[in-house]
């Protein structure tokens, strides 16, 4: 064989257009028929490197067809190679980029900050690979580059192919993939990396500070590139354990981003076991952009007791949002009726907390944690974590939260958890979460008698003045027989403040009957209490009841019905019961009434049927006056019989009774009047820039014209206003319910009232306004089961409402320019005729040294100075009988013989 040419040991490199090519040619002597050529690519100085597909094309048409069209990568060199090329014919053809990236771990999420700052982490030569056809070895190739440029990797499968080298701390890994799936341009985002393409391990198992790296993987998919490591961090007692740390990035555009999968934790010094960890979760705000959210649990044990924990973490555009919900585990003591077993603790930063509907109480994250908290372990706490949780507590910039719980027993009997937080961000508000068991005989009993459990949620908004407290028996309660089902809720709501539902209240114990319709704002869709009982198959069993107070009536009322079947007999007893009371004026109604029917089946010849009979009972009673009516009835008749006094309309009430009733006005005692003190309020809304004290010791309040506002509001609803006797009508018409007055009686745009039209105005007078003030009326909706004279007591649920006046604002009418300056009042300008006492020292001269002349001389000047006074405060507007005497200068001038010289006084 001939010995190896020039171009077989050594290196030729040529420039074009500022691109330096390096090439070389062997010849594989073992066999003569083939050739393997390499070729690398290097861009000059200054200048830069991309392939795409044209570069990749030129040097191999298949190569080409596998490149991704539109694909553009920067990289620092490329090597080109064909391999086993015959003297006639192509061989494998090789093209790989080279390109490198520095990665700052100071921007890994969560942990970032625990890595040492001089550890270093790069990758030194990240290389994308092509090839026509799989090469089992290309070291032939890799022996022709030249020692800066990375080598091929030395199985090379067929289509593309990456590898990398790593460089942690001075520590050098190399990668290689093998065959990964095709780069893909259109990639847009971080694609799933736990699956699809290929992966390959790097193995560190070094210790770099606190930092053990175990090992370094690869992956590739869909034009996403991927480094992800396997380690630890020890920083003394504590051990986090990281979760598919990652780093990468399309190769479209190279900009890194960093994951964490979840990480572990666990800490161990003397009696304290820490142990949990988090995971990573994703969640979409509305409209919003998706952040990456982490979610976990902890456990804590300690030797005397234990605590638990869920929380979660993210960064939403650089607002650090996170919550933590904790749980001691601890019998605190207490009396038999609350004996403290635990306590809970909670808070949220930048975190919005989204109450459950009653009926999901126990399913709330945080209640679902407090209930679980006693069977988390350390190595299960991160399992404690609900999936649901970003939705019940997301992200939100502004919104805080601090809470605050209690586990405790009544009578050992009653399991109870309670949980009341306090949103403080944009709106204040009072929320109360709560949970209560209670098992007969005890808790301990495998087959109990009884459960029965009851979930609670609660809300108090200052700023809307609503308090509503709601509570609902969940599905596992029930007495006898867990065929015997519980059911029902109740409802607690209150208005403040300047809600227009002000002093109304409500309480409902299993919610309204079918004969009373609730106000709209009341709450709705509360199940009667009571209980479902399938006994059998032929018998069965229902009950309930329920119980309503508002500010001026009480409804009540139950039922049970009992059903007995068989195929051949059937039955059924029916018992129904409800009553009214009003209380302002007082009247009452009642209705009770029984049923019982039998039925049997017939069948004789050709005749099949069911024969029977229904027997009822029935009993209304009404007052004041007492009356009532009871009937008797069978299928074919009915009997009544009436007793007492006649049904007759509800009392009306009048007006001073009305007053006192339900408004703030008193009753004068010893007098038919009535003291209406308070039910107009004047207040200053806005303005107010800060109060002092006059000389008296009275409040001053000093006020900023430009922001000025006044409010008058009134209790009792208006038609409109009056301002100075011009009356302006606005609202709705609407009337005093109980008083069975319309109020409001007007055509809808009608500025002129009559002297017969039954109206109600909020008067308003305003002295020397000069149009500076504008009026503009408050409107809101009143409830129509008081402010509605007409109709009966049923209101229908969509018309509830009736839009009245209730008050007015009043503003400047054209607010000062800021360049302008208000008038000076010219009695401002007023003159001070005063004598001072301290500006001279006065001398009386000798009689002998002051002459005739000079006495002429004095007077003159001085009724000068007195005319000239007088000429300056008519040129300012003054009139001559506006200009006081200067009653001192006239003295001086009828005493000029003793006339007073002065000299300046020290001072």
């Amino acid at each position: 064989m001939s010995s190896p040419g020039f171009l077989a040991t050594h290196y030729l490199a040529i420039t074009i257009d500022g691109v330096e090519i390096d090439l070389s040619r062997a010849k594989d002597t073992t066999k003569p028929t083939t050739t393997n050529e390499v070729a690398v690519l290097q861009p000059a100085p200054y200048e830069s490197l991309v392939l795409d597909k044209t570069t990749v094309t030129n040097f191999s048409s298949t190569l080409g067809g596998l490149y991704p069209d539109g694909l553009t990568i920067d990289v620092k060199d490329v090597s080109l190679a064909e391999y086993e090329k015959p003297k006639s014919g192509k061989g494998t053809k090789v093209i790989a980029a080279n390109f490198s990236v520095d990665v700052d771990v100071s921007k890994l999420p969560l942990v970032g900050h625990m890595f040492p700052k001089d550890l270093s982490f790069s990758v030194e030569n990240i290389q994308v690979l092509f090839s026509t056809a799989a090469i089992s070895d290309s070291t032939v190739l890799t022996d022709r580059l030249p020692n800066d440029i990375p080598a091929f990797p030395k199985e090379i499968t067929k289509s593309a192919n990456f590898a990398a080298t790593l460089k942690v701390g001075e520590e050098t890994i190399t990668i290689s993939s093998g065959e990964v799936s095709a780069v893909d341009k259109s990639t847009t985002s971080k694609p799933n990396m736990a699956t699809g393409g290929k992966q390959s391990q790097g193995n560190v198992n070094k210790k770099f500070g606190p930092v053990f790296v175990q090992s370094v993987d690869l992956k590739f998919v869909n034009g996403y590139l991927n480094f992800v490591i396997t380690g630890s961090i020890k920083l003394g007692p504590l051990t986090v354990t990281l979760d598919q740390l990652e780093v990468g990035s399309k190769l479209t555009e190279f900009d890194l981003d960093y994951g964490l999968e979840g990480l572990s934790v666990d800490y161990k010094k003397n009696a304290i076991n820490i142990g949990g960890g988090l995971i990573k979760t994703a969640y979409t705000p509305p409209g919003g952009t998706t952040l990456t959210v982490y979610n976990g649990g902890l456990a804590v044990d300690l030797s005397k007791f234990q605590l638990s924990a869920i929380g979660s973490y993210t960064n939403d555009n650089g607002n650090p949002s996170l919550f933590v919900f904790a749980n001691l585990d601890e019998p605190l003591g207490g009396p038999a009726f609350f004996f403290v077993t635990g306590l809970a603790f909670a808070f949220g930063i930048n975190r919005n907390l989204i109450k459950p509907q009653v009926q999901d109480v126990t399913t709330f994250p945080l209640i679902t944690a407090a209930l679980s908290s006693s069977n988390t372990t350390k190595n299960g706490a991160g399992q404690v974590v609900p999936t649901d949780m970003n939705t019940y507590l997301p992200p939100q910039v502004g919104e805080d939260f601090l809470g605050i719980g209690v586990h405790f027993t009544s009578f050992k009997v009653i399991n109870s958890f309670a949980l009341l937080l306090v949103k403080f961000g944009k709106e204040l508000e009072f929320d109360l979460l709560g949970v209560s068991k209670y098992v007969a005989p005890n808790p301990k009993e495998p087959k109990p008698v009884a459960v029965v459990e009851l979930e609670v949620v609660g809300s108090y908004k200052p700023s809307a003045g609503t308090l509503l407290v709601r509570g609902m028996l969940t599905p596992s309660s029930y007495v006898f027989s867990k065929e015997c089902h519980l059911q029902g809720g109740f409802a607690i709501a209150f208005w403040t403040g300047s809600n227009p539902h002000s002093g109304d209240f409500v309480f409902t114990f299993g919610g309204y009957g079918n004969h009373y319709t609730p106000q709209a704002y009341y709450p709705q869709n509360i199940s009667e209490l009571g209980f479902t009982w399938q006994i059998n198959s032929n018998l069965s069993i229902k009950g309930g009841g329920y119980w309503t107070i508002t500010p001026h009536r009480i409804v009540a009322g139950g039922f049970l019905k009992a059903t007995y079947n068989l195929d051949w007999v059937r039955a059924c007893f029916d018992v129904n019961a409800r009553f009214e009371i009003d209380w302002s004026p007082l009247h009452y109604e009642g209705h009770f009434s029984v049923e019982f029917t039998l039925e049997v089946h017939i069948h004789i010849l050709f005749v099949n049927c069911w024969l029977g009979f229904t027997i009822g009972e029935g009993l209304s009673i009404h007052g004041p006056e007492f009356g009532g009516e009871a009937s008797i009835g069978l299928e074919v008749c009915t009997v009544d019989i009436a007793f007492g006094a006649s049904p007759a309309p509800k009392p009306l009430l009048s007006w001073n009774k009305f007053l006192t009733t339900y408004t703030a006005a008193k009753e004068t005692s010893g007098s038919d009047t009535v003291d209406t003190t308070g039910m107009v309020q004047l207040k200053l809304a806005d303005g107010l820039i800060k109060t002092v004290k006059d000389s008296a010791g009275n409040d001053v309040e000093v006020v900023n014209p430009k922001s000025l506002e006044l409010t008058a509001s009134a209790f009792i609803p208006n038609s409109g206003y009056q301002l100075n006797s011009h009356p302006i009508i606005a609202g709705e018409n609407f009337g005093i319910k109980p008083m069975g007055v319309n109020i409001g009686a007007y055509t809808a745009g009608d500025t002129s009232i009559t002297s017969s039209d039954p109206y109600t105005l909020l008067n308003i007078s305003i002295s020397d306004s000069a149009g500076q003030f504008k009026i503009e009326e408050i409107t809101e909706e009143v409830p129509r089961a008081m402010w509605d004279g007409k109709g009966d007591e049923v209101d229908s649920a969509d018309d509830t409402l009736i839009k009245a006046v209730t008050g007015v604002t009043i503003k400047p009418a054209k607010p000062p320019t800021a360049s302008e300056t208000q008038a000076v009042d010219r009695s401002e300008l007023a003159w001070n005729i005063d004598p001072r006492q301290s500006d001279f020292n006065w001398n009386k001269l000798n009689d002998s040294s002051w002459t005739s002349t000079d006495k002429a001389t004095a007077t003159t000047d001085l009724s000068n100075a007195d005319g000239n006074r007088k000429s300056v405060l008519k040129a300012l507007g003054f009139a001559s009988k506006e200009i006081p005497s200067n009653t001192h200068l006239e003295h001086r001038l009828g005493k000029m013989s003793s006339i007073l010289v002065g000299t300046t006084a020290n001072s």
